[in-house]
């Protein structure tokens, strides 16, 4: 059967969620998992410009509905959560996501079970994985996104999530698949310590040897 005839059901749906601060890192996911073969829905930055008809609050109300109604559409959902930074609205995301039994996985495992007394694993220090993946033929590319100062309706009442200034790191294999990402407040030295693998290269990617 041509690819093109297959059941919209024999493709997997998953959502991404996650701060738009690791905007430019789900775009990335985003792009890989379309050529694995997944459907990917994720949130985006839609301002309120050119709608002078909407208020703040209704605005931020649409766009939380649509995000948990793709979370419904979908068979899992994948945090970006970078750094082990998980924000309000995310939390929110991944509580409704497990109330509606729908399986959770994370960018960075190590981040969301260090808060368990039984985890025990030993992550790699970003320092040492850069330079294995540098080994490897992968390229470093450091960044830095000014912020954003969120939004307030009249009452006061937060309807975008602010956040600060910071600065990220992104590994990517020759082929341009992304391996691992790290971010920082304070400097591009710690974004590199924070280093961690967002997803195993595939076979053909261009590294000289697996790192996995």
């Amino acid at each position: 059967m041509n690819i093109t005839d297959q059941h919209p059901d024999q493709f997997e749906v998953i959502t991404i969620c996650g701060s738009m601060r690791f905007s430019a890192f789900m775009l990335k996911v985003a792009e890989e998992m379309t050529r694995d073969g997944l459907i990917v829905l994720m949130p985006h930055d839609a301002s309120l410009s050119g709608m002078p008809n909407k208020t703040a609050t209704e605005h931020g109300a649409m766009l939380d509905a649509m995000h948990r109604a793709k979370i419904r559409m979908s068979g899992s959902v994948f945090v970006m959560n970078l750094g082990g930074y998980i924000g309000e609205s995310t939390r929110a995301e991944i509580e409704y996501a497990t109330s509606l039994g729908i399986p959770v996985r994370y960018a960075d495992p190590w981040a969301e079970t260090r808060v368990l007394p039984d985890a025990t694993p030993t992550p790699v220090s970003g320092e040492r994985l850069a330079a294995e993946l540098l080994a490897q033929g992968a390229a470093l590319t450091f960044g830095y996104d000014a912020g954003e100062e969120g939004c307030c309706n009249e009452d006061g009442d937060v309807v975008s999530e602010p956040y600060d200034a910071f600065y990220y790191l992104d590994a990517t294999a020759p082929d341009g698949t992304s391996l691992a990402g790290g971010c920082s407040l304070t400097s591009p030295s710690d974004a590199l310590k924070s280093l961690t693998r967002i997803r195993q290269a595939p076979a053909d990617a261009g590294l000289d040897v697996s790192p996995f």
